[in-house]
């Protein structure tokens, strides 16, 4: 019960968010900038944090509770808006359930089926040249002293655009989304309900700055991965 009363406190703060950020605001007597891009980026970072720590005390108050329920569930793919003056802010929140490309490391072919299966399901042909495009950029991020993975988005973007390029075809973009870099145990998700990693995506508008984020947090709220870009 205490777990529950914690996880509920952590929702509730991602509800009210706003709350909090409305007094930052006016503590750092925001608006005598507020034409300075710099500070604007500022006040976007701290929203940022600010977001993923509420997140992630969620998480991880979810996945510690006793009871074999994910307390979460409700709320996962739900667009979260805030409007708080001239900040416009989103988030949403879903379990990170991927194919791991990097199963492809393996030579069995037990090992990658279900990456096989999805192409084959979405009628997406050239699987064999598929894993020699990965197998030939996972020796190049070798080379570069990367991890001998894919071990991020971007890495994993230009992948899946080499490979359109060189088979004339982007039915592969149909299933992109599906396809990420970290273990996603389907079985273990369904009997436990319970996940090992989620996807966090929030974006903000200030100040004619724009702020897209993407986490990947595991089971104790910790980041696994962060990028983000400013426009």
């Amino acid at each position: 019960m205490k777990k529950s009363i914690v996880l509920l406190m952590s929702l509730f703060y991602i509800a009210a968010i706003s709350v909090l950020i409305l007094k930052n605001l006016e503590d750092t007597d925001s608006y005598i900038g507020k034409q300075n891009s710099k500070f604007a980026k500022t006040q976007i970072l701290f929203l940022l944090d600010n977001i993923k720590q509420e997140v992630s005390r969620a998480i991880k108050a979810s996945n510690e509770a006793d009871i074999k329920e994910d307390y979460l569930s409700d709320y996962y793919n739900i667009l979260f808006p805030l409007k708080i003056n001239d900040i416009d802010i989103s988030f949403i929140l879903k379990p990170y359930s991927k194919v791991n490309i990097n199963v492809l490391k393996n030579k069995e072919y037990e090992k990658y089926k279900d990456l096989n299966d999805l192409f084959t399901d979405n009628r997406i042909y050239d699987f064999d040249y598929f894993i020699q495009i990965y197998r030939q950029k996972v020796d190049l991020y070798l080379k570069d002293s990367y991890n001998n993975e894919i071990a991020n988005q971007k890495q994993l973007d230009e992948m899946i655009d080499l490979f359109v390029k060189e088979t004339y075809s982007d039915s592969i973009l149909e299933i992109k989304d599906k396809i990420g870099f970290f273990d996603f145990n389907t079985e273990k998700a369904q009997e436990e309900k319970r996940y090992d990693y989620y996807e966090l995506t929030v974006k903000i508008n200030y100040l004619k700055e724009f702020v897209k984020a993407h986490y990947i947090l595991n089971k104790e709220g910790k980041v696994e991965n962060f990028e983000f870009s400013f426009k």
